[in-house]
């Protein structure tokens, strides 16, 4: 059974925490934000969203919410004898394909973003960080997994178990 209470210690070994040294305070030089047939469009390099329900100042107060709270462990990672890390590039797309998921998540659902500890430990958010890995590191299973676990701070069979999960379903839609 998955323990929830893991995500209300306030601590930076967690995915969520108010990290004080990961503020933005203006995010013009990252995304194009203009007004699309009463909808907000969102692009940058990485990304390309269209936000039906919510306001262009929700979207930055939720961005730099978002932004401030996430906690990817980004320290170097040793598998085997090697040493592995993500590229500025990469760390920056994935920040912004994770939280943009999730504003897109609340976008659908009625328009009322609400910032809460376990977010950042959606699937779909994860998928972003699994998609990465397949790229970067291609089949090799064990290290997908044990890298992917440890920039997502979770315990590696919790991410293990949700990312079989997925493939499986994604396997059975049909």
């Amino acid at each position: 059974m998955f323990d929830f209470n893991f995500f209300r210690k306030d601590s930076s070994e967690k995915i969520y925490w108010e990290n004080p040294d990961n503020i933005i305070s203006d995010i013009s030089n990252i995304f194009l934000i203009s007004n699309e047939d009463n909808s907000l469009r969102v692009k940058s390099d990485y990304v390309n969203y269209l936000f039906t329900s919510i306001s262009e100042a929700e979207f930055i107060s939720s961005y730099k919410e978002y932004y401030h709270r996430l906690n990817l462990n980004l320290t170097t990672f040793t598998h085997e004898g090697k040493s592995y890390s993500l590229s500025d590039i990469e760390v920056e797309s994935l920040k912004q394909k994770m939280i943009l998921k999730l504003i897109r998540y609340y976008d659908i659902n009625g328009g009322v973003v609400k910032i809460r500890p376990r977010d950042f430990h959606w699937v779909q958010v994860v998928n972003e960080l699994r998609w990465l890995l397949d790229k970067k590191i291609g089949d090799d299973e064990k290290l997908k997994y044990s890298f992917g676990a440890h920039i997502i701070r979770m315990k590696g069979r919790n991410y293990v178990r949700m990312i079989q999960g997925q493939i499986n379903f994604e396997n059975n839609m049909d």
